[in-house]
């Protein structure tokens, strides 16, 4: 039977695909890095209360902005990779996520918390000093300084149903731990990703190609086979 041409079209597919994965990614990038560009150069945001602060409709990739809200660092989720391996185990954390209450709230108990600031490692008595404004009526009250996040999703948006409630429009920070010099600071040229993208897809590409040829010189030859009585194809 002649080859179907499903044997090289699925290949090409999947290489379509990551090819296009890669001008996304790199598409992506390079917007991010103008965001950072620009914020490098208008400096940073002033700090706004939480409760006061609404999520704009329209972002950039890469948004900063600048809260005042108390950290309540007691209620501090842990997010794991793998929760029976715990958070010694080597690239096993995603994140430190801090429930974040408005400034004028009283108490914790029946407070919804307005959103959380998210850090990829452990919080330090030193970054909350840092961030320390005042105290609160139940913890810090703290100016954080971040990147504006639309959630948690990413990294498990689950793991907050067990943590304090969330006003509906919740606004999520990951937060410049190690200084806004720092979290600001370009990235690698996105080329070296974009690349190996569309090296998988030329792998693909290569791959389907041989395979088509490979099942058409069998089936040729079994076709020679059929009409002229040549040896079998595992005999040559």
């Amino acid at each position: 039977m002649k080859p179907s041409r499903w044997t090289s079209i699925t290949h090409f597919i999947v290489a379509a695909v990551f090819a296009a994965m890669g001008l996304i990614f790199y598409n992506a990038v390079k917007d991010e890095e103008a965001d950072k560009a620009a914020a490098r150069k208008s400096g940073r945001p002033e700090a706004v209360l939480i409760e006061k602060f609404r999520v704009p409709e329209v972002r950039s990739r890469f948004q900063e902005v600048t809260l005042l809200a108390q950290l309540d660092v007691k209620k501090t989720i842990l997010m794991l990779r793998d929760p029976k391996l715990g958070e010694d185990a080597a690239g096993n954390v995603i994140a430190h996520v801090v429930p974040l209450y408005a400034v004028t709230a009283k108490s914790r108990e029946g407070q919804p918390a307005y959103g959380s600031l998210i850090a990829r490692r452990k919080i330090q008595d030193s970054d909350t000093a840092a961030m320390w404004v005042t105290n609160g009526a139940f913890a810090p009250i703290v100016r954080i300084n971040g990147k504006l996040e639309t959630g948690v999703a990413n990294d498990g948006e689950d793991a907050l149903r067990n943590g304090p409630r969330l006003i509906a429009d919740a606004v999520h920070v990951e937060a410049f731990m190690d200084g806004r010099a720092k979290g600001l600071a370009p990235q690698d040229d996105p080329v070296d990703g974009l690349v190996t993208f569309l090296i998988i897809a030329a792998g693909f590409l290569l791959w389907g190609l041989w395979r088509r040829g490979r099942k058409f010189k069998k089936w040729a030859a079994e076709e020679a086979d059929r009409r002229f009585g040549l040896p079998d194809w595992d005999e040559r």
